[in-house]
């Protein structure tokens, strides 16, 4: 399969999570390209100042490799910044949150991985 520029499902989300601005998600992959083994995988961007909220993974687990920009995540209640190069990983039953608190675009790639027993 290829997808062309062009061809992505983008969507907007406005405070997603219970955070704040408008967050831009573009969907490299559709539910059934996935597979069951995800329920989302494609690139998020937030402005400067938007953040998603804190919010809870059940029975998915989420992987953040951040492209460019700089971000404040709470992670689990620890409170860190990630940079463009590195990632961060929210388990099966934790929480997290991501803030841009940079003066560009976060970009990033967000993977939602379905639980397997």
């Amino acid at each position: 399969m290829i997808r062309r520029q062009g061809q992505f499902l983008d969507q907007v989300e406005t405070n997603l999570k219970g955070g704040s601005g408008e967050i831009m998600l573009r969907n490299l992959l559709l539910p059934d390209e996935m597979h069951g083994a995800a329920r989302f995988c494609g690139i998020t961007t937030i402005p400067p100042g938007a953040s998603i909220g804190k919010h809870k993974h059940v029975n998915d687990f989420e992987l953040y490799y951040i492209i460019d920009g700089i971000a404040e995540v709470n992670d689990n209640g620890i409170i860190d910044t990630v940079q463009a190069g590195e990632i961060t990983c929210c388990r099966d039953g934790d929480f997290h949150a991501i803030r841009n608190i940079g003066n560009t675009n976060l970009v990033y790639l967000s993977v939602i991985f379905l639980k397997r027993d």
